[in-house]
């Protein structure tokens, strides 16, 4: 599910983020009522059906305590994203990333966030700083791939979509559907043909 072009249904094809409550950072606690961890999942299923608003409202019939724990706002994030909420859904994963949540999905999250709802430098220099947790994902690569050919540094694409396709083969037929890489595309269409076969 490339992020780089795609719908708010094909970015869905990914699962929510999701993680060990144990995993928690400082300020978040590390147990959830029973009563909710039953609500999230639930939450989770109107979100996986594309049930946005459901989702939503699932999670606010939580006790307040509960609805600010990490696992409940990391859902909100996708909601948000899923419901075109951009500014909202690049706030909230901003501020879950500087109160310590070490979560690579929050920086695909904000970065896809930020491009739509303030630029793609800013989105770029968000998606950068999730390297520690991202290094080894084909999407972490792909997505720098097409922020690169978007701004114009097509050698760095290069580079990054390569990697991304060491990491998953699938992405190299992604590529050549994703109206982001067209600059790359058009660059080398002389070596590569109209429609390259890396």
């Amino acid at each position: 599910m490339p992020h780089c072009r795609s719908s708010v249904k094909t970015d869905q094809r990914q699962p929510a983020p999701s993680f060990a409550l144990a995993e928690a950072p400082e300020g978040f606690s590390r147990s959830m009522s029973p009563e909710s961890l039953q609500k999230i999942q639930a939450a989770h299923g109107f979100f996986e059906l594309g049930m946005w608003q459901a989702s939503w409202d699932e999670l606010e019939t939580m006790g307040p305590e509960d609805r600010a724990e990490l696992p409940v706002a990391v859902l909100r994030v996708e909601i948000l994203k899923a419901m075109k909420r951009w500014e909202s859904a690049a706030i909230l994963a901003e501020s879950l990333i500087e109160k310590g949540a070490k979560i690579g999905g929050l920086y695909l999250s904000a970065a896809y966030a930020i491009r739509r709802a303030r630029s793609l430098p800013e989105a770029k220099a968000m998606l950068l700083k999730g390297e520690p947790f991202l290094q080894d994902e084909a999407l972490w690569w792909y997505n720098l791939a097409c922020y690169d050919c978007q701004l114009g540094d097509l050698e760095a694409a290069k580079a990054r979509l390569a990697r991304a396709f060491e990491i998953d083969r699938d992405y190299r037929l992604r590529a050549l559907e994703d109206e982001d890489l067209k600059p790359l595309w058009d660059a080398f269409a002389g070596e590569l043909g109209d429609h390259p076969s890396m």
